[in-house]
Parts: structure tokens; C-alpha cells; sequence
């Protein structure tokens, strides 16, 4: 159904508002009970009763009753009270008097009297919704009994019965929907929800429409589980024993009308643009669609078929309705890997700290993995086109989130190779791997959805980038500290080759501590396990070579000159890295 021709203030051909072109000219009827009628229809103390298109409601020509409500109707004044209101000899009589503004002569109501009663009729409507608040709404849907006095239910059964004897069924259904439409609008009201328009949900910023449709969902829930279980209890109360046909199409129309006013704004979502931040709130609404398809089947099953046309087509915009956000929300979720491909950034971040992308994608698929069985279902009923849709008995969603993390995956590698220092490289594929680990595992959701299989994966990745890590930059200054060519054949110590040894480790160790103490490892266990690492092979090898050799100096300025760290502070410097400060060993000695 197309999107504009379902405003909140439409309503179904079959009891739309009829603008008469006789509206002014004088009735076979009666004008005075005609004006007191208008009088009696008015909401406020003044004024007549509109509809929210601003036309006032013609009594005298009065929009069709729905088909299912005459039909039914028909079918079951043939089985008893003949013709409602024949016009005829006996066509009033008893029937007509059915209710306290009974017929008149030659089978007319006395429209005067009726006026009395409809508006009781009017003011109940009123007071049975608009002054009715939330919590007493869902107080009552939780009893048995609905949230009318009796004494109210039995006035608008009376006055109900009155008119449809009379054979006002068409005056009676379209005010009955008309109130309860109205008392429907505040109670969304008092909700917060408010009508927008396309124009005007298109235009919204991120911020404004995330809270519609957060208002919307609320609203949403209360009219299914509560709102349309009370409207039909009091249309089978109203509406009761020969007369119950009218109220069975009544409640039918109502339901449809009042849910397609709400769902137009679902559409109006739909057709924004996709952006990954929406996915979230786009559930919320594909779920409040889906969950109330069981409450109107109820409806469905109730009513045993009967005046089911209005609810089945009702049923049938619901599912549509959920199927558009469906694929809605596949696509919104495919605009994250969009995402991910096209963040080819050519700077690299300072540091080799976790990159931005890294964090938002894994906060992202944290919060998503929260609704792992409705994206399951939103990817197995709405995702089969653009892949990930999964095979038989595969969750097609788990399927799509592993896709994901391959995308992130290869997009880091390509970042890390930004880098030129081989090194950093592999710190930074350190800390946005670790990243990755410690978010899968500190959600139990994500983490069941990509299994122990990746997780350990991701640990033999994250202790290759270690060893990569550590070959880059420590191999070469271990290779300092060995014997070779440091002493003869014989034994001795080739001095110059030994001060040339402490210079290139001196040097090493300063630009060491100049430039990966301004490295960031931001996961304090990480940064640790790295130190300990290095700290372990390093310090003692450092410690061996000094006991070996640092007596060939003579002591006092010569020894000063090339063995300017002792061990401690090799291990002190190495305690220094990643924090992000750098320094270097002249500022640190000083």
C-alpha cells in the first residue's frame, strides 16, 4: 500500500467521511432532532464535532458502514428482528423501541430523545480513554474486567441498541469509531507520540528521529497490548448478543485504523538513508512488528473468521510492514561493511594505538550480538540478497558477523603496513588484535556467536605479532651482547671491538627508550606481558655480558665513558615503554 495515501488521518473507504453536497439543504427529517444531534456531537462546549480533516459529521449523510459490519449485520436480522428499521407498517415498532429513544411514527426515532443519549454516548468515549492514564490502562488489561465502569457500559449499550433497532447503524458505527479513534489519539498523545509527516521524518536529524522512533515503540507496544484488547472488550460489551456482528466489524475497523496510523511512520523510517547507527532502533521497531502479528491472529481466532476482512488485511500490512524493516535493517548492517572498506585512511595512528575504526566496529557488533536471534531472523527471512545469508542450519547472522571480522581483520593489516618502522607495525596489530580478543570475550553474546574456534585464532595471530615484535627490535640488540669477535682465538679481549659493543648497545637502548616509550600499549595487561618478555631475555643477557667484560676498563672516566647503564637500569628503561612518554636515557639520567 502506498506510503501517502495511509495518513493518521485517513481512514478505510468503507467509513471514511462522506462530504454530502446536501450537507445544507433540508432533511425529510426532522431539522430540530438534526440540530440537536449537531449540538450533542460537539466535544467541547462549543462548536460541532470534527473530524481531524476539519469536515463535521453529516448524520443525514452519513459515510457507509463498513461491508463487514452491514453484511454480518444483515445476515443476522434476517434470522430475527426482520428489517432494521423498515420504514413501514410495524417497522419501528418493536424493534424501534429497543432502547430509550425509540421509534417514532411510522418506524422514524425520536432523534430528539437519542440526542440525549448520544451524548453520553460521545462523553464516555471521551472519559473511557483520554482520562484514562497509562498505568491504569495496563491495570486493567491485566484484570478481566476492562477499564469502564458498568454503569457506563450500560448506558452505551442502550444507546447502541437504540439506533441499530432503529436502523441507525451507519450513525451509530461512525460516531462509535470516531469517538474511540479520538480517545485512541490522546492516549498516543499522552505517550508522546505525535503524527509526522514524511517530508518531515525524512528531514529529521539522527538525534530527533531516534527518539520518534523510541516514542513510536513505546506508543506501538501499549496499542497492542493494551490499547486493542480494551477496544474489544468494550465493542463485544457495547455490541452484545444480537448486535455483537456490529461490534466484532467495529472493533475491526478501529484496529486497522488506528494500527495503519502507526505503521505509516514505520515506512517513513524505512525511507531514510541507511546509516549503520540506525540498525538498533530499527529492531526495536522490527520487533514490535513481530510481536504483535500473535496479538492479532488472537483478534483473528476470537472472532471465529467473522469480520476478519479488515483484521486479515490488517495482518497482511503488518507483515509487509515487518518485512520492509527487515531488509531495512540487512541493509543497515551491510553499510557497516561498507563502512569498513571504504576507511582506507593513509595515516596511520600516532603510537600504534588502537584505531578508531577498531573501536567503533567492536562496540557496534557488541551491541548488535544483544539482538543475535532477531538479526538471525532478520538475515534468514529478509538478508538473502547481497550474501551471508548462510546455508541450511547455519545462523545466516553468525555467518555475516564472521564476515565482518574478516573485513576489519584485513583492513588493520593494510593499516599497520602505513607504518615504517617494522616494529610498531606489529605493536599496533598488538593492541587493535587484543582489542578485538577482549570485547569478544567480555560479551558473552559475541563471544557464543564467533566461537572458541576464533577466539583461539585470534590468540595465535596476537602471539605471532609478540615474536614478530620482539625479532624487529631486540634480535639485533641481543646480537650486541654476544662473545663473538669480542674476544680472540686465544681468549683476550679485542678492546676496540668491546667499546664499539657498549656504543651501539648505549645507542640502541637510548633510541629504544626515545621512541617506544612514546609508543601506546593501552591494555595494561598487554603492556605488562610485553615488559616481562622483554625484561626476561634482555636483563640477564645484559647482566653476563657486563660481569664479563666491564672490568677490561680501567675504572673512573673510562668505564664511565662505555658502560653507562648497569642492569637495573636496562630493566628500569624497559619498565618505561608504552606509556606514551617519551624520554631518553641523557633527559633520564639528568
Amino acid at each position: 500500500m502506498p506510503l501517502r495515501r495511509r495518513d493518521s488521518d485517513s481512514r478505510s473507504s468503507h467509513h471514511a467521511p462522506h462530504k454530502s453536497s446536501s450537507f445544507s439543504q433540508p432533511s425529510a427529517r426532522d431539522d430540530k432532532p438534526r440540530d440537536a444531534i449537531d449540538r450533542n456531537l460537539s466535544l467541547g462546549s462549543t462548536g460541532h464535532h470534527h473530524h481531524h480533516d476539519g469536515r463535521r459529521l453529516d448524520l443525514h449523510h452519513p459515510p457507509p458502514a463498513g461491508d463487514a459490519i452491514k453484511e454480518e449485520y444483515e445476515e443476522e436480522e434476517r434470522g430475527g428482528a426482520g428489517a432494521p428499521c423498515g420504514g413501514g407498517d410495524g417497522g419501528g415498532g418493536d424493534g424501534g423501541g429497543g432502547g430509550d429513544g425509540g421509534g417514532g411514527d411510522g418506524g422514524v426515532p425520536d432523534l430528539a430523545a437519542l440526542s440525549v443519549e448520544i451524548d453520553a454516548f460521545v462523553a464516555a468515549g471521551q472519559d473511557g480513554g483520554e482520562a484514562l492514564s497509562d498505568a491504569t490502562l495496563e491495570r486493567f488489561a491485566a484484570a478481566s474486567a476492562p477499564p469502564y465502569p458498568p454503569e457506563t457500559v450500560d448506558r452505551l449499550r442502550s444507546m447502541a441498541d437504540a439506533m441499530v433497532t432503529a436502523g441507525y447503524v451507519t450513525e451509530c458505527t461512525q460516531m462509535f469509531l470516531v469517538a474511540r479513534r479520538n480517545a485512541s489519539d490522546a492516549s498516543l498523545r499522552a505517550l508522546g507520540y505525535e503524527k509526522a509527516s514524511i517530508d518531515d521524518v525524512v528531514k529529521m536529524t539522527w538525534e530527533a528521529l531516534e527518539a520518534e522512533i523510541a516514542t513510536w515503540t513505546k506508543a506501538f507496544r501499549h496499542t497492542i497490548n493494551v490499547g486493542l484488547s480494551t477496544e474489544h472488550d468494550l465493542c463485544a460489551r457495547v455490541f452484545a448478543g444480537r448486535h455483537a456482528a456490529v461490534g466484532r466489524g467495529m472493533f475491526a475497523d478501529l484496529a486497522r485504523c488506528v494500527m495503519l496510523h502507526m505503521l505509516n511512520f514505520t515506512e517513513a523510517v524505512t525511507m531514510t538513508k541507511r546509516a549503520a547507527e540506525k540498525l538498533f532502533k530499527v529492531l526495536d521497531m522490527y520487533e514490535a512488528t513481530r510481536d504483535a502479528s500473535p496479538v492479532i491472529d488472537a483478534f483473528l481466532t476470537a472472532d471465529d473468521g467473522n469480520n476478519s476482512t479488515a483484521l486479515t488485511d490488517l495482518k497482511h500490512e503488518l507483515n509487509s510492514v515487518r518485512s520492509r524493516l527487515g531488509e531495512f535493517a540487512a541493509a543497515i548492517f551491510r553499510e557497516l561493511e561498507s563502512s569498513i572498506r571504504a576507511d582506507a585512511g593513509k595515516q596511520p595512528v600516532p603510537g600504534g594505538a588502537v584505531h578508531p575504526l577498531t573501536r567503533y566496529v567492536m562496540n557496534y557488533l557488541k551491541y548488535a550480538c544483544e539482538y543475535n536471534s532477531t538479526l538471525e531472523q532478520v538475515f534468514r527471512e529478509h538478508g538473502a540478497h547481497g550474501g551471508g545469508g548462510g546455508g541450511d542450519g547455519e545462523n545466516p547472522f553468525a555467518a555475516q558477523l564472521m564476515e565482518v571480522m574478516e573485513l576489519l581483520h584485513g583492513n588493520l593489516e593494510g593499516k599497520s603496513r602505513l607504518y615504517k618502522d617494522p616494529s610498531l607495525s606489529n605493536i599496533f596489530l598488538m593492541n587493535n588484535g587484543r582489542y578485538m580478543l577482549q570485547k569478544i570475550r567480555g560479551s558473552p553474546e559475541t563471544n557464543a556467536m564467533l566461537g572458541e574456534a576464533w577466539a583461539r585464532k585470534q590468540s595465535t595471530n596476537l602471539r605471532q605479532y609478540h615474536k614478530n615484535y620482539q625479532r624487529e627490535t631486540w634480535s639485533r640488540v641481543l646480537g650486541l651482547l654476544r662473545d663473538d669477535g669480542v674476544l680472540t682465538v686465544k681468549g683476550s679481549v679485542q678492546k676496540p671491538v668491546l667499546k664499539e659493543r657498549f656504543k651501539q648497545f648505549n645507542a640502541a637502548m637510548d633510541e629504544i627508550q626515545r621512541t617506544q616509550g612514546a609508543w601506546v600499549v593501552s591494555d595494561e595487561q598487554l603492556q605488562s606481558e610485553l615488559r616481562v618478555s622483554i625484561a626476561a631475555v634482555v636483563v640477564p643477557a645484559y647482566r653476563s655480558f657486563l660481569g664479563r667484560f666491564a672490568q677490561t676498563f680501567n675504572a673512573g672516566r673510562q668505564s664511565e665513558k662505555y658502560v653507562k647503564l648497569s642492569a637495573d637500569d636496562v630493566e628500569a628503561i624497559i619498565d618505561e615503554l608504552f606509556d606514551g612518554n617519551a624520554t631518553s636515557m641523557t633527559r633520564r639520567r639528568t
